[in-house]
């Protein structure tokens, strides 16, 4: 089975983005398709790089260690699909 992970990120469930992003993992599942669907909001990811992070971002595997869980997801996907504004 082909895996595709999906990157969704919106704050409105009510949104275009939202309707897109569903269309796009119901369309993908109904194919055939496993499918991670990773709502970034949702998860709470934190967007911002900060000192100590911009300080380890060349330094392999420290820089990897506070994004582990969404580094394998995307290691573990043949696919990716972004839906955002």
């Amino acid at each position: 089975m082909t895996r595709a992970l999906v990157l969704f990120a919106h704050p409105c469930p009510e949104s275009f983005n939202a309707a897109v992003h569903t269309t796009v993992v119901d369309t993908l599942t109904a194919r055939g398709w496993e499918v991670d669907d990773c709502d970034l909001n949702a998860e709470g990811f934190d967007p911002v790089l900060t000192r100590e992070g911009r300080r380890l971002y060349h330094e392999e595997p420290d820089n990897i260690e506070p994004v582990r869980d969404y580094v394998e997801r995307l290691r573990a996907a043949q696919a990716l699909g972004m839906v955002f504004p």
